[in-house]
């Protein structure tokens, strides 16, 4: 698999346009930062994956170890009550394993968005199955978002170990 070249790609305008936002909440000291891993299913099979994610190029599914979109639901709006009861915002940065590969990530980017705020909302993601029509409805949800990009293409590909 090869990197993206951004240049030659519509993809890299909307790419612009989203990093041109302003900073994220993160900082804010009265924030209650968590980090989400919505799964630990991955695409790729890194050399150095610290969370040791499984290899399973599947999309469109959800596995019996994985949370449902209700009972992920029911959880965010347990954390935006503590922080409330707290005077906290919650700041919520989902992960993995690769998020896009449940086929819900978008309806949990939405909903964290519409109950926290999309300041409050973000994600990493190795980048490999984003595509134009994720950006359009990231771009309502979130402020910003990571892709890992590990060096200059040779060495992104060695650590990355892309089957593709």
């Amino acid at each position: 698999m090869k990197l993206i070249d951004f240049k030659e790609h519509k993809i890299h305008y909307k790419l612009r346009k989203f990093f041109s936002k302003p900073e994220c909440k993160a900082a804010d000291p009265k924030t209650l930062k968590i980090i989400f891993n919505i799964t630990y299913r991955c695409n790729l099979e890194c050399i150095g994956c610290c969370v040791n994610a499984r290899f399973s190029p599947r999309l469109g599914v959800i596995t019996k170890d994985e949370l449902t979109f209700k009972e992920i639901v029911l959880l965010l709006q347990k954390i935006k009550s503590y922080g409330m009861k707290k005077g906290l915002n919650p700041y919520i940065a989902f992960t993995g394993g690769e998020p896009f590969l449940r086929p819900d990530f978008l309806d949990i980017l939405q909903y964290s968005s519409s109950l926290f705020g999309a300041d409050y909302v973000t994600f990493e993601t190795n980048g490999t199955l984003l595509s134009d029509n994720h950006l359009d409805i990231i771009n309502s949800c979130v402020n910003n978002f990571g892709v890992s990009i590990d060096g200059d293409e040779e060495y992104h590909n060695y650590w990355r170990n892309p089957l593709n």
